[in-house]
């Protein structure tokens, strides 16, 4: 004998970044307002009869959720190769219609591929060594001493030899299938080279530029994940394995990710049990991969 719960009348989701919204909500376009105010309120009612069969359709996209809220957006949910998106403007009841997914002809965080660093060591990936020398000394220094930190905190904590290629021994079978790891800098690994041009800040002789931020590369590096240019469904990641350090293994509770999608490091200040070097600026990329304004300016045009 079996029963089926029934699903309580009222659920309050408060989500904290993309993958929460994708697994109760299934793989759909965010609302321009997520990042900001992640908070979603909604009741189930019972599922009405869509017609069509399907076998790749999971029951958790169709019925259920009736999405209420007081403002406005639109909810976008994906099946079978085709959309289903709610209307504009305040919701009572959905009323759905058929579209484009996003993805198909831009780059937007989804399901799988949403940050922040640490997401990219929950797939296959393999760590990309360098087989040159970085433009300057402590980056070259700081790169070599955080990649053997990586390599030796993986067995450590994860009871497993991390994958490991030198930069022109990556194959493309290896860009369909991992999420690569890049350590070094474009001087000094060619992959980072190769991808370097499609990656939202840059990284010169003399400076890391991100958007309006200068930071001079003799003493800084940055910390990011980003889609891969030469394979946009896997990541690539610049100088950082997972993100909690020696201080966090007292406590699984701690074993959090530390940083989001991309920091800028100053390596005046050496690595410790919790950083990696003096974390002077850090954030999330928006929902479409892009830079956002800094944090603090946000903050104020709210105010």
């Amino acid at each position: 004998m079996s029963a089926r719960l029934l699903p309580p009348n009222k659920i309050i989701i408060a989500l904290s970044g993309v993958t929460d919204f994708e697994l109760n909500f299934g793989p759909g376009e965010l609302p321009e307002w997520f990042l900001e105010t992640p908070d979603v309120q909604w009741e189930p009612i019972r599922r009405p009869n869509l017609g069509g069969q399907t076998e790749s359709r999971p029951d958790d996209l169709l019925g259920e959720p009736r999405i209420r809220s007081d403002r406005s957006w639109s909810v976008r949910i994906y099946a079978d190769g085709a959309e289903i998106q709610t209307g504009e403007g305040p919701l009572e009841v959905a009323q759905w219609k058929m579209g484009t997914p996003p993805w198909k002809d831009e780059l937007r965080k989804r399901h799988g591929l949403s940050g922040p660093i640490d997401a990219a060591f929950l797939d296959s990936f393999v760590f990309v060594t360098p087989s040159g020398e970085c433009r300057h000394a402590a980056v070259e220094e700081w790169a070599q001493s955080e990649f053997e930190h990586a390599v030796t905190h993986w067995r450590q904590q994860m009871r497993g030899d991390a994958r490991v290629k030198v930069d022109a021994d990556i194959t493309e079978e290896d860009i369909a299938q991992h999420n690569l790891i890049l350590w070094g800098d474009p001087a000094s690994n060619s992959m980072i080279a190769r991808v370097m041009q499609n990656l939202p800040l840059q990284w010169t002789d003399n400076e890391v530029i991100v958007g309006e931020r200068r930071f001079d590369a003799a003493h800084h590096a940055p910390i990011l994940i980003f889609p891969n240019p030469l394979n946009p469904k896997k990541y690539v990641v610049l100088n950082s394995s997972f993100t909690y350090r020696e201080y966090d293994y007292l406590n699984n509770a701690r074993q959090t990710p530390k940083l989001p999608d991309w920091a800028i490091v100053d390596l005046r200040v050496p690595p410790d049990s919790r950083w990696p070097g003096k974390i002077i600026d850090a954030d999330f990329f928006d929902e479409k991969w892009e830079l956002q304004t800094p944090h603090f300016e946000r903050v104020n045009a709210k105010q």
